[in-house]
């Protein structure tokens, strides 16, 4: 499917075709993720920090030290690369 790259002020859009939107499940008002991957544009919906998430700070936390920036993105970034 083909679809034409376009200037809106200062950015560039696409408009993703209705197929396209309800297979990968958007609906309006979505926050979606753009990210570069092996020189691929990907679009995904923006992932909800789950509980299971907040119960591994909470254990951290409960270690009595404190837990860092980086120990908070290196969790956050392994549970959503297991999926």
């Amino acid at each position: 499917m083909t679809v034409k790259l376009q200037k809106v002020g200062n950015s560039m859009m696409i408009t993703l075709p209705t197929k396209i939107i309800k297979e990968a499940g958007f609906q309006k008002g979505d926050q979606l993720e753009v990210v570069m991957e092996e020189g691929e544009v990907k679009v995904q919906k923006k992932r909800k920090k789950k509980i299971n998430d907040i119960m591994n700070l909470a254990g951290i936390i409960k270690l009595g030290r404190q837990v860092t920036n980086e120990e908070i993105q290196e969790l956050l970034d392994k549970r959503y690369e297991d999926r």
